[in-house]
């Protein structure tokens, strides 16, 4: 049951791209909203989430950051100086601490924090619990790693020496980004054994956020002319993804059914806006809004196979960390209840992302 969903869902944005349009300029919404938990004033954002939970970091008074988890319109700290990176769906959240200024690769289960023992950062983790982000060498480099079973597996690095790793997928491939010795960047897939460099758009730099099970990697690449642009890296080879009208955009996260979140500036850099994309088409998540609902969709970090997205989102002034559901329904308001909206359901498309997300959610039950 479960892959038919995946599947019909993949086949609907297919099928539905011209609804979808149609949907953004008659106002009818293709996502409910729901905040997870206020940012407050500072710089905190959500990083990740799962079927337990979302988690980032959230800032003190004085400037410091906090890892969090985010949940029910609450903010749970938990503990130290850093920031939470990943989540799997037992709960087992990864991230960073900071001890007399060296990170630590740091583990929270059950409420408890470990201090895994690796001088670094803790960046990502899978179900099966792998861990995989950047330790420090004793020669003041920085190589990805990937740790299974509390062994810790060095990932080496391009020329210039220093690599991080970004994302882990269900199989253990990773995904990062590695310096050349001319001190550029390269976005990198490695499959267990080897690193690709996975290249850029012909320009010098390119970044991996993270990537999927099929081993499709998504992140930022820069072109000849210099610009940056979210891209996706398959088999076949990269592909640009372009942005909303801006001079700027970069992907964060990718589903199983190759559906894309991220950001980008819009038309005159006037606004950055999260987007999905489906497909090789960019959508602006703010024009797939219930009509008047207030929220303003900045950036889109997270994307699962049910099509739920992880994002931030200004209301009234303020930033929340906020799911967005494929849904019919009106947006859920964190500081007072919307007046109810007439809602007009546009073709068959909208009508099969409701039933096709509660679907899924049963057949996970």
């Amino acid at each position: 049951m479960r892959p038919l969903a995946i599947v019909s869902k993949t086949l609907l944005y297919s099928c539905a791209a011209a609804c979808l349009f149609n949907l953004s300029i008659q106002g009818s919404p293709v996502f409910s909203i729901t905040s997870l938990a206020p940012l407050g004033s500072g710089a905190a954002m959500p990083t990740a989430f799962s079927s337990s939970g979302a988690v980032g970091f959230t800032t003190t008074p004085d400037g410091g950051i906090q890892p969090a988890t985010f949940s029910g319109g609450v903010v749970t700290t938990l503990g130290g100086v850093g920031e939470a990176s990943g989540i799997n769906a037992s709960g087992t959240i990864i991230g960073t601490t900071y001890a007399a200024g060296q990170p630590n690769v740091t583990e929270w289960s059950h409420g408890t924090a470990t201090n895994l023992g690796i001088n670094g950062f803790g960046l990502a983790i899978n179900d099966a619990g792998q861990i995989a982000g950047a330790h420090q060498l004793t020669n003041g480099q920085q190589h990805a790693f990937v740790m299974t079973n509390g062994v810790l597996t060095d990932l080496g690095a391009f020329s210039g020496g220093w690599s991080a790793a970004m994302g882990i997928n269900a199989s253990g491939q990773v995904a990062g980004y590695s310096l050349l010795s001319n001190q550029f960047s390269h976005a990198f897939l490695w499959n267990g054994s080897n690193m690709r460099d996975l290249g850029t758009l012909g320009g010098a730099n390119s970044y991996a956020q993270s990537l999927n099970n099929t081993g499709e990697v998504v992140g930022t690449a820069q072109t000849s002319h210099g610009s940056l642009n979210a891209v996706s890296w398959t088999s076949t080879g990269i592909l640009d993804l372009g942005t909303l009208g801006g001079s700027l955009s970069g992907a964060y996260g990718v589903n199983d059914s190759g559906e894309i979140v991220g950001y980008s500036f819009t038309s005159g850099n006037s606004d950055v806006h999260g987007f999905l994309d489906v497909k090789g088409v960019m959508l602006d998540l703010n024009a797939l809004l219930p009509p008047l609902s207030g929220w303003d969709i900045t950036e889109a970090f997270a994307i699962d196979n049910s099509g739920d997205i992880l994002a931030i989102g200004d209301h009234a002034g303020q930033a929340y960390a906020v799911e967005l559901e494929p849904s019919v329904v009106s947006a859920v308001v964190p500081v007072a209840t919307p007046e109810p909206a007439t809602l007009l359901i546009v073709g068959l498309g909208l009508v099969l992302v409701a039933r096709l997300g509660r679907v899924r959610r049963r057949a996970e039950v």
